[in-house]
């Protein structure tokens, strides 16, 4: 599937009942790219230990942005300095990016309002290549930027403040998405794969463990579309083949919460 097809679909899962609900919803939706390392992709035999990341492909906006200017809020506060790299949130047509670096929540009074990884965002409604509103969208999952939500009511009036667009490969921020190997389990002559996503600071993971018995070496396992074979093990490390890389796709995390009562 290209990229052109893919955006189309995002575009019509997101399409509301009326125009006004689409323009007052924003969520981030990411694109599974190529692998972070060439030597590490499709075709290459590469031996990793227990808690290796291996596989790793990098996820990528559909859009990127970079301040020409500073964004200063109604009493000249710095808000974002020139320069800031900026992702877009799939906002219905409203050009809306937040700052690809995040706010780390600290103590209790982060909780008590919303807590969360924040992240500046502005509005161009008018599309002019200059934001004239701000807010701070906030994501639970560490890692990896995963915004949703309304915007504000009343969004923050700021100075406008103009943004070019970047090529989304070219942010110097990376995000991925791989293959973690954890090693043989306590109970089981099994070696143990999930997936993986995040920064090289904070990860996160998606799936529960899959797993390849140790007895059926060559064994093929598929993640999100991508295959590797595991040909054999010795000295504690595995020796694997990449068959397939993961393909172009949306990826995208949300986090629910149940409560149980007794």
């Amino acid at each position: 599937m290209n990229l052109v097809a893919i955006l189309t679909i995002l575009m019509l899962a997101a399409a509301p009942a009326s125009a006004q609900s689409q323009r007052e919803r924003y969520r981030m939706v990411w694109l599974v790219a190529d692998p972070l390392d060439a030597a590490t992709g499709a075709g290459q035999t590469i031996r990793i230990k227990s808690g290796d990341l291996f596989m790793r492909h990098r996820l990528l906006p559909v859009r990127a942005a970079r301040l020409t200017s500073d964004m200063v809020d109604g009493n000249g506060k710095l808000i974002l300095a020139k320069q800031t790299e900026m992702f877009a949130l799939d906002a219905g047509g409203v050009a809306v990016f937040c700052e690809a670096g995040a706010q780390d929540p600290s103590g209790m009074k982060a909780v008590l309002v919303g807590g969360g990884y924040a992240h500046n965002c502005g509005i161009d409604r008018d599309g002019d290549g200059r934001f004239e509103n701000h807010f701070k969208a906030r994501g639970v999952v560490k890692g990896l930027p995963s915004l949703s939500g309304k915007f504000p009511k009343q969004p923050s009036a700021i100075a406008p403040t103009s943004y070019e667009a970047m090529a989304p490969a070219a942010m110097t921020a990376r995000y991925f998405v791989g293959v973690e190997y954890e090693g043989k389990p306590l109970l089981y002559n099994r070696r143990n794969f999930r997936i993986t996503f995040g920064n090289d600071r904070k990860q996160e993971s998606l799936t529960d463990w899959s797993y390849i018995s140790a007895e059926s070496y060559p064994k093929s396992l598929t993640q999100l579309g991508g295959q590797f074979t595991v040909l054999s093990e010795a000295d504690g490390m595995l020796t694997v083949r990449i068959d397939r890389n993961m393909p172009l796709q949306p990826f995208g995390i949300v986090q629910t919460v149940k409560y149980t009562f007794y």
